[in-house]
Protein backbone atom coordinates (compact mmCIF):
# COMPACT_ATOMS: atom_id res chain seq x y z
CA UNK A 1 0.00 0.00 0.00
CA UNK A 2 1.24 3.43 -0.75
CA UNK A 3 3.21 5.49 1.78
CA UNK A 4 4.50 9.03 0.83
CA UNK A 5 2.54 9.25 -2.92
CA UNK A 6 -0.76 10.75 -3.63
CA UNK A 7 -3.86 8.96 -2.81
CA UNK A 8 -7.07 8.51 -5.15
CA UNK A 9 -9.49 9.07 -2.27
CA UNK A 10 -9.94 9.94 1.24
CA UNK A 11 -11.11 6.49 1.56
CA UNK A 12 -7.97 4.99 0.72
CA UNK A 13 -6.05 7.92 2.47
CA UNK A 14 -7.97 6.08 5.74
CA UNK A 15 -6.92 2.84 4.82
CA UNK A 16 -3.74 3.44 5.07
CA UNK A 17 -3.52 4.84 7.96
CA UNK A 18 -5.61 1.96 9.72
CA UNK A 19 -3.48 -0.52 8.22
CA UNK A 20 -0.01 0.91 8.75
CA UNK A 21 -0.52 2.31 12.34
CA UNK A 22 -2.96 -0.33 13.55
CA UNK A 23 -1.58 -0.07 17.70
CA UNK A 24 -0.86 3.71 17.62
CA UNK A 25 -3.17 5.70 19.17
CA UNK A 26 -5.76 8.17 16.93
CA UNK A 27 -8.34 9.68 18.37
CA UNK A 28 -9.04 10.63 21.97
CA UNK A 29 -12.34 11.71 23.14
CA UNK A 30 -14.07 12.11 26.46
CA UNK A 31 -16.87 10.61 28.33
CA UNK A 32 -18.42 11.29 31.52
CA UNK A 33 -15.68 13.85 32.04
CA UNK A 34 -12.93 11.28 31.38
CA UNK A 35 -10.46 11.30 28.05
CA UNK A 36 -10.38 7.65 26.45
CA UNK A 37 -8.01 6.64 23.65
CA UNK A 38 -8.97 4.61 20.67
CA UNK A 39 -6.23 3.01 18.37
CA UNK A 40 -5.91 3.78 14.76
CA UNK A 41 -7.19 0.14 14.56
CA UNK A 42 -9.94 0.42 16.84
CA UNK A 43 -11.40 3.51 14.68
CA UNK A 44 -11.09 1.07 11.69
CA UNK A 45 -13.23 -1.12 12.89
CA UNK A 46 -15.66 1.01 14.37
CA UNK A 47 -16.06 2.74 10.92
CA UNK A 48 -16.06 -1.04 9.07
CA UNK A 49 -19.22 -1.62 11.60
CA UNK A 50 -21.12 1.43 10.50
CA UNK A 51 -20.24 0.69 6.99
CA UNK A 52 -22.16 -1.91 7.13
CA UNK A 53 -24.91 -0.66 9.39
CA UNK A 54 -25.50 2.42 7.02
CA UNK A 55 -25.55 -0.49 4.13
CA UNK A 56 -28.01 -2.23 6.28
CA UNK A 57 -30.17 1.44 6.20
CA UNK A 58 -30.18 1.64 1.89
CA UNK A 59 -27.01 3.80 2.00
CA UNK A 60 -24.97 3.14 -0.83
CA UNK A 61 -22.78 5.10 -3.55
CA UNK A 62 -24.23 8.78 -4.18
CA UNK A 63 -26.04 8.98 -1.41
CA UNK A 64 -25.96 11.72 1.14
CA UNK A 65 -26.33 11.33 4.86
CA UNK A 66 -26.05 14.06 7.25
CA UNK A 67 -23.95 14.63 10.54
CA UNK A 68 -25.89 17.17 13.05
CA UNK A 69 -23.38 17.28 16.09
CA UNK A 70 -20.83 19.09 17.61
CA UNK A 71 -17.04 18.35 17.91
CA UNK A 72 -16.20 14.57 18.77
CA UNK A 73 -14.61 11.66 17.74
CA UNK A 74 -18.16 10.13 16.49
CA UNK A 75 -18.35 12.52 14.41
CA UNK A 76 -14.69 11.75 12.39
CA UNK A 77 -15.79 8.05 12.64
CA UNK A 78 -19.40 8.34 11.11
CA UNK A 79 -17.92 10.82 7.99
CA UNK A 80 -15.39 8.33 7.13
CA UNK A 81 -18.47 5.67 7.33
CA UNK A 82 -20.49 7.48 4.98
CA UNK A 83 -17.27 8.13 3.02
CA UNK A 84 -16.84 4.04 2.85
CA UNK A 85 -19.92 3.80 1.33
CA UNK A 86 -19.48 5.44 -1.25
CA UNK A 87 -21.93 7.93 -0.56
CA UNK A 88 -21.20 11.77 0.51
CA UNK A 89 -21.45 13.77 4.11
CA UNK A 90 -23.28 17.14 4.43
CA UNK A 91 -22.62 18.45 7.54
CA UNK A 92 -25.18 21.07 10.24
CA UNK A 93 -24.08 23.23 12.93
CA UNK A 94 -26.03 22.28 15.66
CA UNK A 95 -26.45 26.15 16.65
CA UNK A 96 -27.59 26.95 13.23
CA UNK A 97 -30.73 28.24 12.91
CA UNK A 98 -33.48 25.13 12.61
CA UNK A 99 -34.54 26.37 9.20
CA UNK A 100 -30.93 25.70 8.42
CA UNK A 101 -31.13 22.51 9.41
CA UNK A 102 -34.39 21.99 7.11
CA UNK A 103 -32.96 23.46 4.15
CA UNK A 104 -29.52 21.74 4.17
CA UNK A 105 -31.49 18.26 4.97
CA UNK A 106 -34.19 18.99 2.08
CA UNK A 107 -31.03 21.04 -0.69
CA UNK A 108 -28.40 18.33 0.03
CA UNK A 109 -31.40 15.34 -0.43
CA UNK A 110 -29.85 13.49 2.73
CA UNK A 111 -31.26 10.20 3.01
CA UNK A 112 -29.56 9.82 6.36
CA UNK A 113 -28.53 11.69 9.31
CA UNK A 114 -26.15 10.83 12.60
CA UNK A 115 -27.46 12.93 15.46
CA UNK A 116 -25.71 13.96 18.82
CA UNK A 117 -28.52 13.50 20.95
CA UNK A 118 -32.43 12.29 20.94
CA UNK A 119 -33.43 16.46 21.57
CA UNK A 120 -32.02 17.19 18.00
CA UNK A 121 -33.35 13.98 16.24
CA UNK A 122 -37.15 14.72 17.39
CA UNK A 123 -37.09 18.17 15.25
CA UNK A 124 -35.46 16.28 12.17
CA UNK A 125 -38.07 14.97 9.52
CA UNK A 126 -38.48 11.18 9.68
CA UNK A 127 -35.07 10.01 7.47
CA UNK A 128 -33.01 7.38 9.37
CA UNK A 129 -31.61 8.64 12.37
CA UNK A 130 -28.59 7.40 13.95
CA UNK A 131 -27.89 8.71 17.80
CA UNK A 132 -24.34 9.34 19.09
CA UNK A 133 -25.89 9.42 22.41
CA UNK A 134 -28.91 7.89 23.54
CA UNK A 135 -31.02 4.65 23.10
CA UNK A 136 -33.06 3.30 19.94
CA UNK A 137 -36.70 3.54 19.96
CA UNK A 138 -37.81 3.28 16.42
CA UNK A 139 -37.26 1.54 12.92
CA UNK A 140 -35.82 5.40 12.17
CA UNK A 141 -34.17 6.44 15.41
CA UNK A 142 -31.50 3.89 16.34
CA UNK A 143 -28.16 4.22 18.59
CA UNK A 144 -24.76 2.91 17.29
CA UNK A 145 -25.26 -0.18 18.75
CA UNK A 146 -28.16 -1.08 16.85
CA UNK A 147 -26.99 0.57 13.69
CA UNK A 148 -23.73 -2.36 13.94
CA UNK A 149 -26.24 -4.59 15.12
CA UNK A 150 -28.30 -4.24 11.87
CA UNK A 151 -24.79 -4.84 9.64
CA UNK A 152 -24.13 -7.74 10.85
CA UNK A 153 -23.86 -9.56 8.10
CA UNK A 154 -23.65 -7.06 5.68
CA UNK A 155 -20.11 -5.81 3.25
CA UNK A 156 -17.87 -4.45 5.48
CA UNK A 157 -15.43 -3.61 2.59
CA UNK A 158 -15.18 0.20 1.28
CA UNK A 159 -16.80 1.25 -2.25
CA UNK A 160 -14.33 2.24 -4.75
CA UNK A 161 -14.13 6.25 -5.15
CA UNK A 162 -11.67 8.19 -7.17
CA UNK A 163 -10.38 11.47 -6.97
CA UNK A 164 -12.93 13.34 -8.65
CA UNK A 165 -15.78 11.96 -7.18
CA UNK A 166 -17.84 14.03 -4.60
CA UNK A 167 -17.33 13.51 -0.91
CA UNK A 168 -18.59 16.27 0.85
CA UNK A 169 -21.40 19.42 0.69
CA UNK A 170 -20.59 22.37 2.96
CA UNK A 171 -22.66 24.63 3.11
CA UNK A 172 -21.66 28.14 3.71
CA UNK A 173 -22.43 30.13 6.73
CA UNK A 174 -22.74 33.49 4.07
CA UNK A 175 -23.25 36.67 5.55
CA UNK A 176 -26.10 37.63 2.96
CA UNK A 177 -29.42 34.68 1.66
CA UNK A 178 -29.59 30.85 2.45
CA UNK A 179 -26.47 29.02 3.01
CA UNK A 180 -25.20 27.62 -0.74
CA UNK A 181 -23.81 24.06 -0.82
CA UNK A 182 -19.84 23.29 -1.71
CA UNK A 183 -19.39 20.29 -3.28
CA UNK A 184 -16.02 19.28 -2.67
CA UNK A 185 -14.11 16.09 -4.02
CA UNK A 186 -11.79 12.82 -2.53
CA UNK A 187 -8.92 15.11 -4.54
CA UNK A 188 -9.68 18.22 -3.14
CA UNK A 189 -9.34 16.76 0.72
CA UNK A 190 -6.80 14.60 -0.38
CA UNK A 191 -4.72 17.40 -1.87
CA UNK A 192 -5.11 19.58 1.24
CA UNK A 193 -3.80 17.28 3.76
CA UNK A 194 -0.87 16.43 1.49
CA UNK A 195 -0.05 19.87 0.99
CA UNK A 196 -0.47 20.62 4.83
CA UNK A 197 2.03 17.65 5.41
CA UNK A 198 4.44 18.93 2.83
CA UNK A 199 4.67 22.10 4.82
CA UNK A 200 5.61 20.34 8.04
CA UNK A 201 2.99 21.48 10.38
CA UNK A 202 1.85 17.69 11.46
CA UNK A 203 3.78 15.04 11.98
CA UNK A 204 3.29 11.44 13.95
CA UNK A 205 5.06 12.69 16.71
CA UNK A 206 2.51 15.29 17.37
CA UNK A 207 -0.31 16.05 19.92
CA UNK A 208 -3.21 17.78 17.60
CA UNK A 209 -6.07 19.18 20.08
CA UNK A 210 -8.92 20.29 18.11
CA UNK A 211 -12.18 21.91 19.34
CA UNK A 212 -13.12 23.64 16.13
CA UNK A 213 -16.72 22.32 14.68
CA UNK A 214 -15.93 19.65 12.13
CA UNK A 215 -19.33 21.03 10.21
CA UNK A 216 -16.31 23.90 9.09
CA UNK A 217 -13.87 23.31 6.57
CA UNK A 218 -11.20 24.35 8.76
CA UNK A 219 -11.82 22.04 11.13
CA UNK A 220 -12.44 19.37 8.34
CA UNK A 221 -9.13 19.60 6.63
CA UNK A 222 -7.09 19.12 10.00
CA UNK A 223 -8.60 16.24 10.66
CA UNK A 224 -7.66 14.85 7.56
CA UNK A 225 -3.89 16.26 7.97
CA UNK A 226 -3.92 14.24 11.36
CA UNK A 227 -4.70 10.93 9.53
CA UNK A 228 -2.38 11.61 7.10
CA UNK A 229 0.67 12.49 9.42
CA UNK A 230 -0.55 9.63 12.00
CA UNK A 231 -1.03 12.31 14.96
CA UNK A 232 -3.38 11.51 17.91
CA UNK A 233 -6.18 14.17 17.47
CA UNK A 234 -7.50 15.09 20.92
CA UNK A 235 -11.78 15.92 19.71
CA UNK A 236 -13.68 17.81 22.44
CA UNK A 237 -15.18 20.60 21.15
CA UNK A 238 -16.51 22.22 24.79
CA UNK A 239 -15.68 25.92 25.07
CA UNK A 240 -16.66 25.41 28.47
CA UNK A 241 -14.07 22.59 29.48
CA UNK A 242 -11.29 23.99 27.04
CA UNK A 243 -8.89 25.31 29.27
CA UNK A 244 -9.42 22.05 31.64
CA UNK A 245 -8.70 19.93 28.47
CA UNK A 246 -5.80 21.44 27.16
CA UNK A 247 -4.04 21.31 30.95
CA UNK A 248 -5.30 17.78 30.40
CA UNK A 249 -4.05 16.55 27.12
CA UNK A 250 -0.60 19.14 26.63
CA UNK A 251 -0.76 18.97 23.13
CA UNK A 252 1.63 20.23 21.03
CA UNK A 253 -0.60 21.47 17.73
CA UNK A 254 -3.45 23.45 17.92
CA UNK A 255 -5.35 25.39 15.90
CA UNK A 256 -7.88 28.36 16.70
CA UNK A 257 -10.03 31.30 15.71
CA UNK A 258 -8.52 34.37 16.55
CA UNK A 259 -10.99 35.32 18.99
CA UNK A 260 -9.22 32.79 21.31
CA UNK A 261 -6.08 34.16 21.26
CA UNK A 262 -7.52 37.96 22.12
CA UNK A 263 -9.46 36.47 25.15
CA UNK A 264 -6.28 34.39 26.32
CA UNK A 265 -3.99 37.21 25.49
CA UNK A 266 -6.29 39.10 27.95
CA UNK A 267 -6.68 36.58 30.74
CA UNK A 268 -2.47 36.24 30.36
CA UNK A 269 -2.24 39.82 30.97
CA UNK A 270 -4.40 40.34 33.67
CA UNK A 271 -3.03 37.20 35.71
CA UNK A 272 0.56 38.59 34.97
CA UNK A 273 -0.06 42.60 36.21
CA UNK A 274 -2.35 41.50 38.80
CA UNK A 275 -0.01 40.28 41.78
CA UNK A 276 2.97 42.31 42.90
CA UNK A 277 4.73 45.52 41.93
CA UNK A 278 7.38 43.22 41.40
CA UNK A 279 5.19 40.67 39.64
CA UNK A 280 3.66 43.72 37.42
CA UNK A 281 7.50 44.88 36.71
CA UNK A 282 8.99 41.30 35.81
CA UNK A 283 5.61 40.80 33.57
CA UNK A 284 5.91 44.03 32.04
CA UNK A 285 9.87 43.77 31.17
CA UNK A 286 9.34 40.05 29.92
CA UNK A 287 7.18 41.58 27.09
CA UNK A 288 8.95 44.21 26.04
CA UNK A 289 12.53 41.74 26.02
CA UNK A 290 10.19 38.87 24.56
CA UNK A 291 8.62 41.50 21.80
CA UNK A 292 12.67 42.42 20.90
CA UNK A 293 13.27 38.47 20.44
CA UNK A 294 9.91 38.07 18.62
CA UNK A 295 10.79 40.90 16.02
CA UNK A 296 14.12 39.20 15.52
CA UNK A 297 13.16 36.23 15.09
CA UNK A 298 10.41 37.29 12.20
CA UNK A 299 13.54 38.78 10.30
CA UNK A 300 15.10 35.33 10.81
CA UNK A 301 18.24 36.83 13.23
CA UNK A 302 19.10 35.71 16.76
CA UNK A 303 19.34 38.17 19.53
CA UNK A 304 22.99 38.71 20.94
CA UNK A 305 24.16 37.50 24.32
CA UNK A 306 22.95 40.44 26.66
CA UNK A 307 19.05 40.43 24.96
CA UNK A 308 19.52 36.42 25.19
CA UNK A 309 20.34 36.26 28.66
CA UNK A 310 17.48 38.55 29.62
CA UNK A 311 15.15 36.29 27.42
CA UNK A 312 16.50 33.56 29.15
CA UNK A 313 15.29 35.49 32.69
CA UNK A 314 11.75 35.95 31.18
CA UNK A 315 11.50 32.37 29.99
CA UNK A 316 11.75 31.19 33.10
CA UNK A 317 10.03 33.65 35.30
CA UNK A 318 7.33 34.53 32.94
CA UNK A 319 6.92 32.52 29.47
CA UNK A 320 7.24 28.92 30.68
CA UNK A 321 4.48 29.74 33.16
CA UNK A 322 1.87 31.00 30.63
CA UNK A 323 2.41 28.11 28.63
CA UNK A 324 1.47 25.92 31.25
CA UNK A 325 -1.62 27.58 30.62
CA UNK A 326 -2.24 25.22 27.37
CA UNK A 327 -0.60 22.34 28.96
CA UNK A 328 2.95 23.19 28.60
CA UNK A 329 4.02 21.15 25.58
CA UNK A 330 2.59 23.88 22.56
CA UNK A 331 5.15 23.98 20.00
CA UNK A 332 2.71 26.05 16.96
CA UNK A 333 -0.58 27.26 16.60
CA UNK A 334 -2.71 27.91 13.54
CA UNK A 335 -4.87 30.48 13.37
CA UNK A 336 -7.60 31.04 10.80
CA UNK A 337 -11.48 31.86 9.69
CA UNK A 338 -11.18 35.52 10.10
CA UNK A 339 -8.23 38.11 10.37
CA UNK A 340 -5.78 37.82 13.69
CA UNK A 341 -4.16 40.77 14.78
CA UNK A 342 -0.54 41.01 14.07
CA UNK A 343 -0.21 42.90 17.50
CA UNK A 344 -1.97 39.99 19.32
CA UNK A 345 0.21 37.20 17.11
CA UNK A 346 3.73 39.32 18.31
CA UNK A 347 3.05 38.93 21.74
CA UNK A 348 2.14 35.32 21.72
CA UNK A 349 5.60 34.78 19.40
CA UNK A 350 7.13 36.94 22.15
CA UNK A 351 6.29 34.13 24.86
CA UNK A 352 7.13 31.56 22.80
CA UNK A 353 4.32 30.43 21.27
CA UNK A 354 4.18 30.66 17.80
CA UNK A 355 0.98 31.55 16.24
CA UNK A 356 0.62 31.08 12.09
CA UNK A 357 -1.88 32.68 10.65
CA UNK A 358 -3.72 31.08 7.46
CA UNK A 359 -6.06 31.85 4.85
CA UNK A 360 -8.56 29.67 2.76
CA UNK A 361 -12.18 29.46 2.30
CA UNK A 362 -14.77 26.70 1.61
CA UNK A 363 -14.64 26.46 -1.91
CA UNK A 364 -11.25 25.99 -1.62
CA UNK A 365 -11.21 23.54 0.60
CA UNK A 366 -10.18 25.76 3.27
CA UNK A 367 -6.30 26.25 3.53
CA UNK A 368 -4.71 28.12 0.20
CA UNK A 369 -2.21 30.34 2.32
CA UNK A 370 -0.30 29.95 5.64
CA UNK A 371 2.42 31.47 7.31
CA UNK A 372 5.52 28.90 8.26
CA UNK A 373 7.72 28.33 11.40
CA UNK A 374 10.98 28.89 9.25
CA UNK A 375 9.37 31.76 7.27
CA UNK A 376 6.64 34.07 8.38
CA UNK A 377 5.79 37.38 8.12
CA UNK A 378 2.95 38.75 10.84
CA UNK A 379 0.30 40.93 9.37
CA UNK A 380 0.35 38.46 6.58
CA UNK A 381 -1.61 34.84 5.79
CA UNK A 382 1.43 33.74 5.10
CA UNK A 383 2.87 32.06 1.55
CA UNK A 384 0.69 29.78 -0.94
CA UNK A 385 0.60 25.92 -0.30
CA UNK A 386 2.74 23.94 -2.66
CA UNK A 387 0.53 23.33 -5.43
CA UNK A 388 -1.77 26.49 -4.97
CA UNK A 389 -1.69 29.03 -7.78
CA UNK A 390 -2.78 32.74 -7.10
CA UNK A 391 -3.44 36.31 -8.80
CA UNK A 392 -4.46 39.70 -7.85
CA UNK A 393 -7.35 40.76 -9.71
CA UNK A 394 -6.84 44.42 -11.11
CA UNK A 395 -9.64 45.11 -8.56
CA UNK A 396 -7.52 43.48 -5.96
CA UNK A 397 -9.44 40.66 -6.04
CA UNK A 398 -7.40 37.20 -4.92
CA UNK A 399 -7.80 34.51 -6.87
CA UNK A 400 -6.77 30.87 -6.58
CA UNK A 401 -6.78 27.90 -8.45
CA UNK A 402 -5.31 24.72 -6.91
CA UNK A 403 -6.33 20.93 -5.97
CA UNK A 404 -8.47 22.12 -3.48
CA UNK A 405 -11.22 24.04 -5.46
CA UNK A 406 -14.60 23.18 -5.10
CA UNK A 407 -16.27 21.46 -8.16
CA UNK A 408 -19.49 23.90 -7.64
CA UNK A 409 -22.45 25.12 -5.93
CA UNK A 410 -24.74 22.49 -5.55
CA UNK A 411 -27.56 22.76 -8.35
CA UNK A 412 -26.63 26.29 -8.70
CA UNK A 413 -24.87 26.46 -11.68
CA UNK A 414 -25.22 30.05 -12.01
CA UNK A 415 -23.65 31.25 -8.87
CA UNK A 416 -20.66 28.67 -9.28
CA UNK A 417 -20.13 30.53 -12.67
CA UNK A 418 -20.02 33.62 -11.09
CA UNK A 419 -16.73 32.74 -8.93
CA UNK A 420 -15.39 29.68 -10.78
CA UNK A 421 -13.98 30.77 -14.34
CA UNK A 422 -14.00 28.28 -17.56
CA UNK A 423 -10.13 27.79 -16.67
CA UNK A 424 -10.35 26.82 -13.11
CA UNK A 425 -9.87 30.19 -11.23
CA UNK A 426 -11.61 30.97 -8.04
CA UNK A 427 -12.89 34.33 -7.71
CA UNK A 428 -12.53 34.02 -3.95
CA UNK A 429 -14.38 37.84 -3.43
CA UNK A 430 -11.46 38.80 -0.53
CA UNK A 431 -9.40 41.74 -1.54
CA UNK A 432 -5.64 41.60 -0.80
CA UNK A 433 -1.96 42.73 -2.48
CA UNK A 434 1.33 39.75 -2.35
CA UNK A 435 4.15 41.42 -1.09
CA UNK A 436 7.99 41.01 -3.02
CA UNK A 437 8.35 37.74 -1.32
CA UNK A 438 5.16 36.44 -1.86
CA UNK A 439 3.28 37.11 1.41
CA UNK A 440 -0.79 37.54 1.23
CA UNK A 441 -2.25 40.44 3.17
CA UNK A 442 -5.99 40.74 3.17
CA UNK A 443 -7.61 44.08 2.84
CA UNK A 444 -11.19 43.46 3.09
CA UNK A 445 -13.89 41.69 0.96
CA UNK A 446 -15.32 43.18 -1.94
CA UNK A 447 -19.22 42.85 -1.44
CA UNK A 448 -18.24 44.65 1.98
CA UNK A 449 -16.76 47.86 0.56
CA UNK A 450 -18.56 50.59 1.90
CA UNK A 451 -18.89 53.61 -0.38
CA UNK A 452 -19.26 56.93 0.67
CA UNK A 453 -21.27 59.95 -1.07
CA UNK A 454 -18.19 61.20 -1.46
CA UNK A 455 -17.45 58.48 -3.38
CA UNK A 456 -13.90 56.83 -1.42
CA UNK A 457 -14.27 53.16 -0.62
CA UNK A 458 -14.09 51.93 2.62
CA UNK A 459 -12.80 48.31 3.67
CA UNK A 460 -14.51 47.57 7.13
CA UNK A 461 -12.80 44.59 8.11
CA UNK A 462 -9.91 46.60 8.03
CA UNK A 463 -10.95 49.22 10.33
CA UNK A 464 -13.22 46.84 12.76
CA UNK A 465 -9.76 44.84 13.11
CA UNK A 466 -7.97 47.95 14.52
CA UNK A 467 -10.75 48.37 16.66
CA UNK A 468 -10.94 44.41 18.07
CA UNK A 469 -7.38 44.22 18.44
CA UNK A 470 -7.66 46.17 21.90
CA UNK A 471 -9.12 43.87 24.69
CA UNK A 472 -11.57 47.00 25.09
CA UNK A 473 -13.49 46.08 22.19
CA UNK A 474 -15.13 42.61 21.59
CA UNK A 475 -16.86 43.35 18.64
CA UNK A 476 -16.77 46.02 15.90
CA UNK A 477 -19.17 46.57 13.25
CA UNK A 478 -18.55 49.57 10.39
CA UNK A 479 -21.52 51.43 8.46
CA UNK A 480 -21.15 54.03 6.11
CA UNK A 481 -22.60 53.07 2.75
CA UNK A 482 -23.95 56.23 0.86
CA UNK A 483 -23.50 58.12 4.53
CA UNK A 484 -20.88 61.31 4.58
CA UNK A 485 -18.66 59.01 6.99
CA UNK A 486 -18.05 56.48 8.59
CA UNK A 487 -19.77 55.15 12.23
CA UNK A 488 -19.27 51.82 14.13
CA UNK A 489 -21.70 49.93 16.87
CA UNK A 490 -19.36 48.33 19.22
CA UNK A 491 -19.72 44.99 21.89
CA UNK A 492 -17.20 46.65 24.74
CA UNK A 493 -15.98 44.18 27.09
CA UNK A 494 -14.57 48.28 28.99
CA UNK A 495 -17.39 50.81 27.81
CA UNK A 496 -15.79 53.66 29.64
CA UNK A 497 -12.35 53.16 27.13
CA UNK A 498 -14.10 52.91 24.08
CA UNK A 499 -13.68 56.84 22.83
CA UNK A 500 -9.96 56.53 23.71
CA UNK A 501 -9.64 52.90 21.70
CA UNK A 502 -11.88 54.95 18.24
CA UNK A 503 -9.49 57.98 18.65
CA UNK A 504 -6.22 55.48 18.92
CA UNK A 505 -7.28 54.10 15.39
CA UNK A 506 -8.46 57.23 14.04
CA UNK A 507 -4.75 58.45 13.88
CA UNK A 508 -3.25 55.63 11.84
CA UNK A 509 -6.54 55.76 9.20
CA UNK A 510 -7.52 58.21 6.62
CA UNK A 511 -9.65 61.12 7.11
CA UNK A 512 -12.37 59.34 4.94
CA UNK A 513 -12.01 55.89 6.89
CA UNK A 514 -12.35 57.29 10.42
CA UNK A 515 -14.76 56.01 12.71
CA UNK A 516 -16.70 59.58 13.33
CA UNK A 517 -19.21 58.29 15.49
CA UNK A 518 -20.11 55.60 17.81
CA UNK A 519 -22.58 53.40 20.35
CA UNK A 520 -22.00 50.89 22.50
CA UNK A 521 -24.28 47.75 21.45
CA UNK A 522 -27.54 46.93 23.36
CA UNK A 523 -27.01 43.27 23.56
CA UNK A 524 -24.05 40.97 22.32
CA UNK A 525 -24.22 39.96 18.81
CA UNK A 526 -25.18 35.95 18.41
CA UNK A 527 -25.98 33.23 15.95
CA UNK A 528 -29.20 32.58 17.71
CA UNK A 529 -31.00 36.10 17.26
CA UNK A 530 -29.11 35.68 13.58
CA UNK A 531 -26.88 38.47 13.75
CA UNK A 532 -23.94 36.17 13.66
CA UNK A 533 -23.28 33.21 11.10
CA UNK A 534 -22.67 29.68 13.06
CA UNK A 535 -19.34 30.65 12.59
CA UNK A 536 -19.22 33.93 14.32
CA UNK A 537 -18.97 35.97 11.25
CA UNK A 538 -21.10 39.84 11.15
CA UNK A 539 -24.34 39.62 9.23
CA UNK A 540 -23.55 43.10 8.30
CA UNK A 541 -27.10 43.38 6.77
CA UNK A 542 -28.94 41.69 9.42
CA UNK A 543 -27.16 44.60 11.95
CA UNK A 544 -28.05 47.32 10.08
CA UNK A 545 -31.46 46.60 10.17
CA UNK A 546 -31.62 45.65 13.41
CA UNK A 547 -30.38 48.77 14.75
CA UNK A 548 -31.39 50.88 12.06
CA UNK A 549 -32.44 53.44 14.77
CA UNK A 550 -28.97 53.26 16.55
CA UNK A 551 -27.22 53.82 13.56
CA UNK A 552 -29.03 56.78 12.22
CA UNK A 553 -29.37 58.24 15.43
CA UNK A 554 -25.51 58.30 14.52
CA UNK A 555 -25.90 60.44 11.56
CA UNK A 556 -28.68 62.55 12.90
CA UNK A 557 -26.07 64.32 15.30
CA UNK A 558 -25.21 67.99 14.46
CA UNK A 559 -21.43 67.06 16.15
CA UNK A 560 -19.88 64.01 14.72
CA UNK A 561 -16.94 63.05 17.19
CA UNK A 562 -19.22 64.13 20.57
CA UNK A 563 -21.82 61.60 18.90
CA UNK A 564 -22.78 58.45 21.49
CA UNK A 565 -20.94 60.20 24.11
Amino acid sequence: MKKSASFDSVVELWEHRVASTPDAEGLYGRKNGSWYALTWGQCGRTVEDWTAGLRALGVGPGDVVAILSSTRPEFILADMAILRCGAFTTTIYPSAPEEDWHHILKDSGAVACFVEDREAADKLPEIPRVLFEGRSIDDDLLDVDELVRRGSGQDREHAEVGPTDLATILYTSGTTGRPKGVELTHGGWVFEGESMEKVGFMGPHDVHFLYLPLAHAFAKVLALASIRAGAPTAVDGSLEDLGRNLRAIRPTLMAAVPRFFEKSWEILENEGRGGSVLARRAFDDSIEVGLMVARLREKRERPGAVLGTRYKLAERLVFSKMRERFGGRLRLFISGAAPLSASIAEKFLAAGMPVMEGYGLTESSAAAFVNRLEHFRLGTVGLPLPGVEVRIADDGEIQLKSGGSMRGYHGLPEATARVLDEEGWLHTGDLGRLDRDGFLTITGRRADLICLRSGERVSPRSVEAALEADPAVVRAVLFGEDRPHCVALIQAAEPERVGAVVETINRDLAGFEQVQGWALLPEPLRVEQGTLTPTRKVKRSVVAERYATLIDELYSESAPTDEAS
